[in-house]
């Protein structure tokens, strides 16, 4: 990778992964479980220099998230990022 900070700026959310992405795209949803998703996103915010790059690169993150009986997702954590 660039070897610049991915903060909470850059790394995906739960918003944007489970209820703007996964959560709207399909009538299934998952209940009662943890799943590990890997998801594609852009680096595009240098947070030592408070700017957007020039030059964005693609990430992908792996992301372990925890889901309730209600379908909620209840735990989101970003585990590993790579290039992607």
């Amino acid at each position: 990778m660039c070897g610049g900070t991915l903060g909470k700026r850059n790394l995906p959310d739960a918003e944007a992964v489970i209820d703007n992405e996964m959560y709207y795209c399909t009538e299934s949803r998952i209940i009662n479980s943890t799943v590990i998703l890997e998801h594609p996103f852009d680096h595009y915010y240098n947070e030592e220099e408070d700017h957007i790059m020039d030059e964005p690169h693609n990430l992908r993150a792996v992301i372990e998230a925890e889901f309730d009986g209600s379908k909620k997702c209840t735990a989101f954590c970003v585990v590993q990022v790579y290039p992607g």
